[in-house]
């Protein structure tokens, strides 16, 4: 069901019900919960004509992701369902609590949703400053794994210290 929804903008996945004779509307018979919500918020695009190329590749890239990688719907709903996006501030301070060199952080050069000075200013000294953290800016967007791999994987290996 998560697969089928991913693929279509909650305009297109909104139900046309239509008011009865004496004017009521149907009764729901599903009730959608939270994590149904989410994905439609995640996944509806801005009520523009016409979508930006980000937001084209934006759509490609989830449609690769829901065709080819079996881990993507599962992953994405457990983020959905566990991990707060805001105020989360407590958390991202037990990372500085960590033996340094143990977490890494990659960004993406030209991220449109995370922007890497905003993390540079307020998660960076959250989760120890750069002496605690492996922090590497990448080549690429927001999806640098899938563009950049070569570039996402060497850091990682360095990470790893791997050759």
């Amino acid at each position: 069901m998560t697969n089928s929804r991913l693929r279509s903008p909650i305009d297109n996945a909104v139900s046309k019900r239509r008011p009865t004779a004496g004017g009521t509307l149907p009764p729901i018979e599903e009730k959608e919960d939270f994590v149904d919500l989410a994905v439609q918020e995640a996944v509806d695009p801005p009520t523009q004509e016409s979508p930006t190329p980000f937001e084209v590749d934006v759509i490609s890239f989830l449609h690769w992701s829901l065709d080819y990688n079996e881990g993507f719907v599962p992953s994405m709903m457990s983020t959905i369902r566990y991990a707060p996006l805001m105020e989360q501030h407590e958390y991202w301070r037990l990372l500085a609590k960590r033996k340094p060199g143990t977490t890494a952080v990659l960004i993406g050069r030209d991220d449109n949703l995370v922007q890497r000075e905003d993390y540079e200013e307020d998660a960076l000294p959250l989760i120890g400053g750069q002496d605690n953290v492996f922090w590497r800016i990448v080549p690429g967007a927001h999806n640098f794994p899938f563009t950049h791999p070569r570039s996402a994987l060497k850091e990682i290996y360095k990470f790893w210290e791997m050759k």
